[in-house]
């Protein structure tokens, strides 16, 4: 727990620094608020360099056994053999016959890429800077490093890419989802984003997502079976036979944390308006999908869907600091803030160290901690 105590220390630091230190540049619309590259590069440079040195985390010591059964050379590779995500397998084996055979140096090169990823994305999407990487510790985003590290690859690329959908680079987005389907097959729902792009916040489209999240939700129990069968011959089967047997719903905790930026975009809509931030409406749209998805898990098993969440819940890293610097009046500002750190450090203490117990262990290091 040390090391993770190190990550939410350190994002304090880089959220004062970062309230008080910031560049303005021109977006071609207005002035706004840009971190510092030093800043994003002192705090990734730590995230990447624990979470990539790690040996026994978690599922990594499942990705190792993966990779030392993985072919050494792509000529023994035989593509029939490989049941899904064939991207992630070819990159592994060229990894192996390129570069080295040892697991450490690819479990850091895809720490490196995730982590590269979501810098880049945050520094140019997020006017607070600071408090999106304090929210990325605090509410435990940060453990996809170190477990479930395959999608995340996905998730961050995607998080850096979605300027994309913004300009209506369809091809490009295209291309892009069906690459990342490779590494992990569930990125191919992420071809509907394109179509929210430029929805309007709380308009017919997205109160018709709602409606239907809450009907799914409601009679999961009897819409289960029909797509349990669908998803019977896909990379699920496990899940699908978990949710038969023990499917247990997603913590009512994360449903009202997954609210609370829907009801403050909700709420501040008129403030939402008068910026007319195109790349903030895309997000509330994301963080509404993002709660959906919530509800839906909330009344099932938590796995399946609990999957999904993460390449929406991600964009509240930026929207909830923006509005909680734009909802509320200058007064109380510091006030609503100062509440959020707190009650996501209680959060922080209650999941990592109550809930989860995680430890951190790397034999390079040789750290068992």
């Amino acid at each position: 727990m040390k090391i993770y105590w190190l990550f939410l220390i350190l994002s304090f630091f880089i959220c004062i620094w970062n309230e008080n230190h910031y560049r303005e540049i021109w977006d071609g619309t207005r002035y706004r608020r840009q971190a510092y590259w030093g800043q994003a590069i002192l705090f990734f440079a730590v995230l990447i360099f624990f979470c990539g040195l790690r040996s026994g985390v978690a599922d990594t010591g499942t990705y190792i056994a993966m990779f030392e059964e993985y072919p050494t050379s792509i000529s023994q590779v035989n593509m029939d053999d490989i049941g899904k995500d064939k991207g992630f397998y070819i990159f592994s084996v060229l990894y192996k016959q390129i570069i080295s055979v040892d697991f450490h140096g690819w479990l850091f090169l895809i720490a490196l890429i995730s982590g590269i990823a979501l810098m880049i994305g945050l520094v140019k999407y997020s006017e607070y800077f600071g408090l999106s990487c304090y929210l990325l510790i605090s509410n435990t985003m940060f453990t996809y490093f170190i477990n479930g590290m395959r999608q995340f690859i996905v998730v961050t690329i995607f998080f850096w890419a979605s300027y994309m959908i913004l300009q209506r680079k369809w091809k490009e987005y295209v291309i892009l989802i069906l690459l990342l389907s490779t590494i992990h097959g569930s990125a191919i729902v992420l071809l509907l984003v394109y179509f929210m792009g430029n929805t309007k916040p709380w308009g017919r489209k997205m109160r018709t997502v709602i409606f239907l999240a809450l009907i799914f939700g409601v009679f999961f129990d009897k819409l289960f079976p029909i797509f349990g069968d669908l998803l019977m011959e896909t990379q699920y089967k496990g899940y699908v036979d978990y949710i038969s047997t023990q499917g247990k719903g997603s913590s009512v905790i994360r449903l009202a944390i997954a609210a609370v930026p829907c009801a403050l975009a909700y709420i501040g809509r008129r403030a939402v308006e008068e910026e007319h931030n195109q790349y903030i409406n895309f997000c509330i749209n994301m963080s509404v999908i993002n709660f959906c998805l919530y509800i839906i898990a909330t009344f099932s098993s938590g796995m399946v869907v609990g999957r999904l969440t993460t390449y929406f819940d991600i964009f509240n890293l930026v929207l909830l600091p923006w509005l909680l610097h734009h909802v509320f009046t200058e007064a109380s500002r510091k006030i609503v803030v100062l509440a959020c750190m707190g009650f996501y450090f209680i959060f922080f203490y209650f999941q990592m160290v109550l809930v989860w117990g995680l430890g951190y262990e790397s034999d390079i290091l040789h750290l068992w901690i």
